[in-house]
């Protein structure tokens, strides 16, 4: 038991052979323990100066009886990438139709579990789409929730929002601001993958996220000068003023930045207080 703990826990292992050759492994005794198959590969994992490929994609394939075939894809642990998808498809190997069971997953406890749930039950016959589509399901919805986790206990937003509602008209009409408030929010708009983040059914969490999108959505069309600028290339204030007075009214453009950061800020400390850290 402690050993398969140490093997779970393993989140870096491409080009490792070592830690690479202990999952490979892994996933050899399960399917020995499972369905009691020794591995038939039908991938070929090589270069072609013959050296294994050790990438994940897939750490294994098999043949197994009644013209099926199971790849597994391993991930290495990543919050922007799926914790688990798996899907049923038909391929032709050596001119025989196969249907072909793919899991791709990060392997924990839970993913370990339900790998071989599925390889056990689509081996028998009995893995059905609603039994695959509600595992699916669960992971989605706890990839969501990890990305939401990562973006919102890292970005920097609180102290950014801040700053926007302690910027007056009169600091834009006398240029006396720093532009560094602008360049951090559009560096934390841009970094985290806010619009890839979705969620299944209705909840409060839900109404929260996609308010706070809408908001932070708003205030980069606005310090963005309606996405005609680049934030990253400008050198002072001087230059962004003389942009912005050629689309905006100041008291308008103030007015808008102070309401959206106010909505916005809300939001994402009902996000920060209600999803717990990843870390």
């Amino acid at each position: 038991m402690e050993e398969l703990k140490k093997i779970l826990s393993i989140k870096r292992f491409v080009d490792d052979a070592k830690s690479y050759n202990i999952l490979k492994n892994l996933w050899k005794d399960v399917f020995k323990e499972t369905i009691g198959i020794d591995v038939d590969s039908y991938v070929n994992n090589f270069y072609s100066n013959g050296k294994e490929i050790l990438d994940g994609n897939p750490i294994l394939s098999t043949l197994i009886k009644n013209n099926k075939a199971i790849r597994i894809i391993q991930l290495e642990n990543d919050p922007e990438e799926p914790i688990f998808a798996s899907w049923t498809d038909k391929i032709i190997i050596n001119g025989i139709e196969l249907e072909e069971l793919v899991i791709s997953l990060q392997l924990n406890p839970d993913t370990y579990v339900e790998a071989k749930n599925l390889i056990l039950l689509f081996s028998a016959n009995t893995l059905t789409p609603s039994i695959l589509l509600g595992i699916n399901e669960k992971y989605d919805v706890k990839w969501n929730l990890g990305k939401l986790s990562n973006a919102v206990h890292k970005a920097d937003y609180n102290r950014i929002f801040h700053g926007f509602r302690s910027l007056y008209e009169s600091s834009l009409q006398d240029k006396n601001f720093n532009l560094t408030y602008f360049k951090n929010f559009h560096s934390n708009y841009v970094r985290y993958p806010w619009h890839a983040i979705t969620f299944i059914g209705d909840s409060p969490l839900h109404h929260s996220y996609s308010n706070f999108i809408r908001n932070i959505d708003l205030i980069n069309d606005l310090v963005s000068i309606n996405q005609s600028i680049d934030l990253d290339k400008l050198k002072n204030a001087d230059e962004y003023i003389v942009l912005l007075v050629g689309q905006w009214n100041t008291h308008d453009y103030i007015t808008k930045l102070h309401t959206y950061s106010e909505e916005a800020e809300k939001e994402f400390d009902f996000l920060k207080d209600t999803v717990p850290s990843n870390r």
